[in-house]
């Protein structure tokens, strides 16, 4: 077999772009906070679907087959793209390493296998995926699930009063730094557990959640809430913490349907030409942060908030796309490490697994 669901890649694509408005909408500096109200109003309700969706859609491929094989082959995959980016963005890391105590630095570096790095910021993403999928799979053999579901919607609550509902419920919110708790390994605990249930029951969400009317009642829910908070809680932007706002109390609703959507809608197309949007949307994803830093340090869009995301966009895709289409010339494929582990990075069982049916 080899073709792919192209619909899927398409919506990493979106979605890649949708966490750069994120780390663009609003931006804080030494003269304050800037923001695009209308960015800003996309960045924090739509854009939160992203990363929860990213982990849904590796925890949901896994669970279908839950193998030993296709377990180290995922977290094959998330160890290789968390390390190589480490790497890359390793001279940011160590510049802000040095200025820390010694007692910081340590606690920075131990940090890095839990959380976001000093490198990079998305880097909490696959620390979250890999040990979600470590932590649910072991609880899955143990047919403890339910313990998963516990556990899930305390670290869920949690992550609501550590961000979007800081400001409403402190000082019950202020056990860590405003956001700071929704970017750990817990996160992924929620996400992975949601993806089980998905895998298990995706035939009956399937009949119930592909029309177009539950898309958009899904994409509405979050939304609706922000505009409650927006509502109540005067000068919000302003009181989100830079942005910080991570989770909404209606999210994991929203996620479950706009994933069923997803894959109830496939697209299926020959594997090599929809791998090309899988590898620049990875490419996407991993590039902006070290794009953001330059267009807000170096050149100073700070200025031009407005403009800010669009140069970034632009520089991002072009980027991504430069350095896909030069990673095929001969002297240059090592490039492809960038978005892909190479094959001795698997056993021989491994590399015949295939990636036919896989969307991680």
């Amino acid at each position: 077999m080899n073709r792919r669901n192209l619909t899927l890649d398409l919506y990493r694509i979106v979605a890649a772009a949708l966490i750069l408005l994120i780390h663009t909408s609003m931006i804080s500096d030494g003269n304050g906070v800037h923001y695009n109200s209308y960015y800003f109003f996309i960045a924090i309700s739509i854009s939160r679907f992203c990363v929860p969706i990213f982990m849904v859609i590796t925890g949901y491929y896994f669970f279908k087959n839950p193998t030993l094989m296709r377990k180290k082959r995922t977290l094959k995959s998330i160890i290789w793209l968390w390390g190589i980016w480490l790497v890359v963005y390793s001279p940011v890391g160590l510049y802000k390493l040095f200025k820390l105590p010694f007692e910081q630095a340590l606690k920075a570096i131990l940090e890095v296998f839990f959380q976001s790095s000093l490198s990079y910021g998305g880097s909490w993403y696959l620390v979250a995926v890999f040990w979600g999928i470590v932590i649910v799979d072991y609880l899955r053999k143990k047919r403890l699930m339910v313990i998963s579901v516990v556990i899930s919607v305390i670290i869920f609550i949690l992550d609501c009063l550590n961000s979007t509902y800081y400001n409403l419920f402190s000082p019950f919110s202020n056990f860590a730094k405003p956001g700071e708790f929704c970017l750990t390994f817990l996160t992924g605990i929620v996400w992975i557990t949601l993806s089980y249930y998905i895998s298990k029951y995706s035939d009956a969400l399937i009949k119930k959640c592909t029309n177009w009317l539950v898309l958009i009642i899904s994409i509405g829910l979050p939304i609706s809430e922000f505009l409650i908070l927006y509502t109540i809680v005067p000068n919000y932007p302003l009181h989100s913490n830079n942005g910080a706002t991570e989770s909404f109390l209606t999210l994991p609703i929203a996620v479950t349907c706009i994933f069923t959507f997803l894959i109830g809608h496939p697209i299926y197309i020959n594997r090599q030409k929809a791998i090309y949007f899988r590898n620049v949307a990875t490419l996407m994803y991993f590039i902006q942060f070290g794009i953001v830093n330059i267009s807000i340090h170096l050149f100073k869009y700070v200025g031009s908030i407005n403009l800010l995301f669009w140069v970034d966009l632009f520089t991002v895709v072009l980027l991504s796309n430069l350095i896909f289409l030069i990673s095929k010339c001969g002297f240059l494929t090592w490039l492809r490490l960038l978005y892909t582990a190479p094959l001795k990075f698997y056993n021989y069982e491994e590399k015949d697994l295939g990636e036919s049916d896989e969307q991680e």
